[in-house]
């Protein structure tokens, strides 16, 4: 059975959410970070950003094949 988006239904993506402690303006300020910490090449297949109500947090889909890699790369700085 193959991953979908929680947000398009897409196949082959998953919905992946980031909350951050203060609230931001666009959602530029959380593709910065990404594009800080992860190749271009990944963070270009990333699609359908969304920011919460309370700008606090988005959500946006990442390929399957990029998930583990995506989960690593923050996992290691959540834990620095």
């Amino acid at each position: 059975m193959s991953s979908r988006s929680l947000l398009t239904g897409q196949e082959n993506f998953v919905t992946v959410e980031i909350k951050l402690n203060n609230s931001f303006n666009s959602v530029s300020f959380v593709w910065g970070i990404l594009k800080r910490y992860l190749p271009e090449v990944m963070v270009n297949s990333f699609r359908g950003m969304r920011m919460f109500k309370d700008q606090k947090g988005v959500v946006f889909d990442v390929p399957d094949d990029s998930i583990v890699k995506f989960e690593d790369v923050f996992k290691h700085l959540k834990d620095e």
